[in-house]
């Protein structure tokens, strides 16, 4: 403690949250080596507890990750978030679920850009299939709607463009 803040390396258990912040602290501010523990998902990185804004991991329990930017420790910003399940999702996160300018990759090498509602595909999405063919397509709920057109990339074009993506 130094002038009655916290001061220095320490923890903190926060009882209505079920919280455990470890880290340095300075004026009451926990510093960008911040470790803060919920039953849910364990943070490392930065975040001013005054604005809630912040910058690291999230592990959550599930053993899926998200690396990026937050608010009050929910996805909001740019960041990418790895599923369990082999799924991949980049973009500008809002609120937790929604996602602008989305890049998802899963397990098989499928690429869809576009936007999601609620963690499910809407409006205008380009999907890419790892043999270069590209759909694009509508979708509305998570549910395909209509596929607007189908373009198939000559063996040239489709190295360069698997070539781009790594």
């Amino acid at each position: 403690m130094k002038d009655s803040l916290r001061d220095g390396f320490g923890e903190l258990y926060q009882v209505s949250a079920a919280r455990n912040f470890k880290g340095t602290w300075t004026k009451n501010q926990i510093g960008k080596d911040a470790e803060i523990k919920d039953p849910n998902w364990l943070f490392t990185g930065s975040v001013d507890l005054k604005s809630n804004f912040g910058y690291g991991e999230i592990e959550y329990r599930d053993g899926s990750m998200y690396f990026g930017y937050m608010k009050a420790f929910k996805r909001q910003g740019k960041g990418i978030l790895k599923l369990t399940n082999g799924h991949t999702i980049n973009g500008i996160w809002n609120n937790n679920i929604n996602v602008e300018s989305a890049i998802i990759i899963d397990e098989y090498g499928f690429r869809w850009d576009g936007d999601l509602e609620n963690m499910q595909p809407k409006g205008y999405i380009k999907t890419t299939r790892p043999d270069g063919i590209i759909y694009d397509s509508f979708w509305e709920n998570g549910a395909m709607l209509q596929s607007l057109s189908v373009n198939i990339l000559s063996d040239k074009a489709r190295k360069t463009s698997l070539c781009s993506q790594i």
